[in-house]
C-alpha cells in the first residue's frame, strides 16, 4: 500500500474519530440509561409488592391478624347476645354440649382452654337460665352435663345473632370469600390441636 494512501485513511481516521467518541458516549449513555430504568423499574415494583403487602397484611403475623378481627368482632357479638342474657363464653359452651352432650365442667374447660373454675361459672350460668342440667351428687363427681330443650332454643336464638353480626362487620368479604376463611381457619385450629397434643399427653 503507497505511502499517500495510508496517509489518506489516518487522515480520514482522524477526521472520524469525534464522530466515532460521539457514537460511543452514546452507545454507553442507552446502556446505562437502559440498566437505570430497569433498576429503578424492578425497585418500583419491589416496592409495590411490599406496600401492596402491608396493605393486605400479606407480612403480618396470623396472631396479630386473628386478634385484630377478634378484637373487633367481639363487641357486636357481645351486644347481640346480651339481648339473649348471655355472652360468649355461655354460647360456646352450650354449642359445645350440643356437639358432645355429657361432658363435665373439667371436660368443657379442656376443650376451651379456660380453668376448671371460669368453667363452672359459666355452667351455673346456663343453668340458672334453665339451659343446661347436671346431675349433682352424682357418685363420681363429674357432673355432666346436657341441653335442656330451652338451651337448645338458646343456642339456636345465639348462633343467629352471631350470623348477624358477622354480615354486619364483614359485609365487604364475599360469602365464597367468608367460606374459605371459615375453611383455612378451621383447618388451622385443627393443625393446632394436633401439635398440641404430644405435649398434653
Amino acid at each position: 500500500m503507497s505511502s499517500s494512501l495510508m496517509a489518506g485513511r489516518r487522515a480520514t481516521l482522524k477526521d472520524a474519530a469525534p464522530v466515532i467518541n460521539e457514537c460511543l458516549w452514546c452507545a454507553t449513555l442507552l446502556i446505562l440509561n437502559e440498566r437505570f430504568t430497569s433498576t429503578e423499574t424492578s425497585s418500583r415494583a419491589r416496592m409495590a409488592r411490599m406496600t401492596q403487602a402491608r396493605e393486605t397484611g400479606e407480612d403480618l403475623p396470623l396472631g396479630y391478624l386473628l386478634h385484630r378481627v377478634v378484637g373487633v368482632l367481639r363487641p357486636h357479638v357481645g351486644a347481640e347476645l346480651r339481648g339473649l342474657g348471655i355472652g360468649l363464653p355461655e354460647l360456646v359452651c352450650l354449642r359445645l354440649l350440643a356437639m358432645n352432650p355429657g361432658q363435665s365442667s373439667a371436660e368443657l374447660a379442656r376443650n376451651t382452654k379456660v380453668t376448671a373454675q371460669a368453667m363452672n361459672q359459666v355452667l351455673n350460668r346456663l343453668e340458672d337460665l334453665g339451659a343446661v342440667t347436671r346431675q349433682h351428687g352424682s357418685p363420681n363427681r363429674t357432673l355432666p352435663a346436657k341441653l335442656t330443650p330451652e338451651g337448645r332454643k338458646l343456642l339456636k336464638r345465639g348462633q343467629a345473632a352471631v350470623l348477624v353480626a358477622d354480615e354486619q362487620l364483614l359485609n365487604s368479604i364475599s360469602p365464597a370469600e367468608l367460606r374459605q376463611l371459615k375453611r383455612i381457619l378451621y383447618k388451622a385450629g385443627d393443625c393446632a390441636n394436633d401439635a398440641a397434643a404430644p405435649a398434653n399427653e
